[in-house]
């Protein structure tokens, strides 16, 4: 006999661009974690979301990873050369020109693919960067 607790259900957000698909137990709570790619001054720009927590680092199966750890370091790099901090004044410059946004966008994707492919599916992925602000 089935039991309910070991039961997922599937549901499937057509509302969104990417069509995201969460996975819940029987009692609503999310199976799935969620990494999202996200920048704050001076934060590491992985940020894992489950049902209780939220953790800034690099999830359990890329801990070891150099690859993803250099590539997201050069994110946050590149994130925060947008930023004048000098002790005295604190501003955003932003990029010098919009190819430099661009590239820097094809970066951020490439990480996400990256971390798709390593984490097998284990995690929904998203990227939480509003680039009209950049």
């Amino acid at each position: 006999m089935q039991r309910r607790e070991n039961l997922l259900y599937v549901g499937i957000d057509l509302h969104k661009e990417s069509h995201t698909a969460v996975m819940v137990n029987c009692w609503n709570e999310k199976y799935m974690k969620k990494i999202v790619i996200k920048l704050e001054y001076k934060c590491y720009p992985m940020w894992i979301y489950d049902n209780k927590s939220v953790d800034n680092h690099l999830v359990e199966e890329l801990i070891n990873d150099k690859v993803i750890d250099n590539k997201l370091m050069d994110i946050q790099n590149k994130y925060d050369a947008l930023f004048i901090d000098d002790g005295i004044e604190f501003s955003f410059k932003g990029f010098a020109s919009i190819e430099e946004k661009i590239m820097f966008q094809k970066q951020v994707n490439d990480a996400i693919t990256y971390v798709k492919d390593k984490t097998g599916g284990k995690y929904i992925v998203e990227d939480g960067i509003n680039y009209d602000e950049l």
